[in-house]
């Protein structure tokens, strides 16, 4: 009798356990009503199936290779629900990355997913680290054909080890997989984390844990790093800002728009500093006005 109340039991809760991560859909489709003000659970409330139509199923733009200029050297192309409303509770999406030259995706994990990726051109490096304590490291170098899964919530990361370009496509169990990159969550975070809980969790001194406090302003490039402070018994507080050369007045060269000057070494990098030398103009504000062309001229 025990027995059979037993497997009663489970028979009624296994179709909980095995759709507790993203339920199967109950009809032919749930295209995503995003203007609806309905209750979220697991997904977006249902369009009124007789306003669905073939671009809701829609998504153009894989085939387009992506700007890889940026710090990353990547691009990264991921058309989710919120780009293909038809893919509302079907719990699956797909993703395209572009590599310029050792460009990375750096570590990050999917909070809501499992992954498979293929490499469609180039060499990859891929891998991902398992939970603690092993913290095993599982890496492998892809060539173009290849596959590779990255498990369901743990970190991994991907690189063009190659000589040329490289481009990744990768399939996700969810249709809104979500994604935490390591470095911005402990460092980006806003908040900010507060520096004793990083220096005990990376066992390093505060001053180190100061360096990469980035603050994002809109640009991978921007932050902003906190070298010493007072709080960590220094007597000054000081900071260290970093921009890229495009940020308002700055220096261009042949090589940011020419590959053959680039390679060459016509870059800013090796400008002598002399040119960068001259007459200087000291511009006194009031904190309450603007800086306005007249304030130049009466400089």
């Amino acid at each position: 009798m025990n027995l059979i109340l037993t497997l009663s039991f489970v028979a009624i809760i296994w179709p909980s356990l095995v759709l507790g991560h993203e339920p199967s859909p109950l009809q032919d489709f749930c295209v995503a009503d995003f203007n609806s003000i309905g209750v979220r659970v697991n997904g977006f409330p249902c369009l009124n199936p007789k306003q669905v139509t073939v671009d809701h199923f829609l998504f153009k733009g894989l085939n387009i290779v992506g700007n890889t200029s940026n710090y990353l050297g990547v691009s990264v192309n991921r058309p989710t629900v919120n780009e293909i409303p038809g893919l509302n509770t079907l719990g699956m999406s797909t993703v395209r990355v572009d590599y310029a030259v050792s460009g990375v995706v750096p570590p990050h994990r999917h909070p809501r997913a499992s992954e498979i990726l293929v490499v469609l051109e180039g060499t990859v490096l891929v891998g991902f680290v398992t939970s603690s304590p092993e913290n095993k490291l599982i890496s492998k170098v892809l060539e173009k054909g290849d596959v590779f899964v990255f498990p369901f919530g743990l970190f991994h990361f991907q690189q063009n080890v190659g000589s040329g370009n490289a481009i990744t496509m990768a399939f996700l169990n969810s249709q809104n997989p979500g994604v935490v990159i390591a470095a911005n969550a402990m460092f980006g975070s806003s908040p900010r984390i507060d520096a004793d809980v990083l220096d005990r969790a990376l066992e390093v001194d505060s001053s180190v844990i100061e360096k990469p406090y980035l603050i994002y302003k809109g640009s991978n490039f921007n932050f902003l790093m906190l070298l010493r402070s007072m709080k960590n018994d220094f007597d000054f507080n000081f900071s260290e800002l970093n921009f890229p050369l495009h940020a308002d007045t700055h220096v261009d060269a042949p090589g940011h728009f020419y590959e053959n000057y680039f390679e060459q070494g016509f870059d800013a990098d090796t400008l002598d500093l002399i040119v960068l030398n001259g007459p200087e103009l000291l511009v006194d504000v009031l904190r309450d006005e603007n800086i306005t062309g007249m304030c130049a001229w009466n400089g």
